[in-house]
């Protein structure tokens, strides 16, 4: 089963250019089986099979293989904090970068543009906050700023953090719509944490939930690549069950350990 997995794999960074030894074996293997489990497939090397005859299965994997879990103010005690960490930049900077990365469909990052706007920072402004992504499907979503409610997913419950949300995001009830003054403060690249090079510097970076499904050979990769990225007493959030490797702690100090907030020293 291990060498039908490996070409399976193999076969995904060739051919689909999916680098899938990026990523933990078991959060590959639980997506690829969702799949044979729809294609009825029983094996992986029947789906491997499967896969070189049917584009439309090759388009099916990739999305399920992408991460693009998020939500609008994901976990509000994380929020709170990040609220309260703009506050201290704009105090410091007028214009302080800041970087969603892995940012998926964009809701972390119009997250980040509508905290700036609600603490005074200007309207006039461009290109405040950098999402970027590997996944063009929904940087494209991202960039369209449209997102609809559904039996599964309540926008209106996720924007619940900001009592004025209204000022920044038109809505009929079910449709949502990022307003132009907070998409203008964003912009959308696509972007490899591993493979590209991250020009900017920043001031906040986050990096949330991304690391529990990166391999251990690659996590160090990118957490030197956001170090670099990192202004100096810039901040580093990432997810509530995630850890900083101990070679780069000497150079952080630790702002709020439970909630994984860092601070690049001096």
């Amino acid at each position: 089963m291990t060498k039908d997995f490996n070409q399976l794999i193999n076969y995904i960074e060739r051919k689909l250019s999916f680098h899938g030894t990026y990523y933990e074996k078991k959060y590959l293997k639980r997506r690829i089986r969702s799949r044979m489990k729809r294609t009825k497939t029983d094996s992986y090397s029947e789906y491997l099979q499967k896969l070189k005859k049917d584009q439309n299965e090759q388009k099916e994997l990739l999305d399920t293989l992408k991460v693009n879990v998020t939500k609008f103010f994901r976990n509000k005690d994380v929020w709170s904090e990040i609220d309260t960490i703009i506050q201290e930049l704009m105090e410091e900077k007028r214009r302080p970068k800041m970087w969603s990365a892995a940012c998926s469909d964009g809701r972390e990052a119009y997250s980040l543009a509508m905290l700036y706007l609600k603490n005074n920072g200007s309207s006039l402004t461009n290109n405040i906050v950098t999402g970027t992504d590997i996944d063009e499907k929904a940087l494209k979503k991202a960039k369209k700023g449209v997102y609809k409610s559904s039996r599964t997913v309540d926008i209106e419950k996720q924007l619940s953090y900001l009592k004025n949300h209204n000022e920044y995001i038109e809505n009929d009830g079910q449709t949502y719509k990022i307003k132009q003054k907070i998409k203008k403060l964003c912009n959308f690249q696509h972007k490899d944490l591993i493979a590209d090079k991250i020009n900017k510097k920043f001031d906040l970076i986050l990096c949330r939930n991304v690391f529990i499904y990166v391999s251990n050979d690659y996590k160090m990769p990118i957490f030197k690549s956001l170090q670099q990225a990192l202004n100096p007493g810039g901040y580093l959030i990432i997810g509530k069950t995630e850890t900083m490797p101990y070679k780069l702690r000497k150079d952080f100090k630790t702002i709020n350990r439970r909630l994984r907030i860092h601070q690049k020293k001096q």
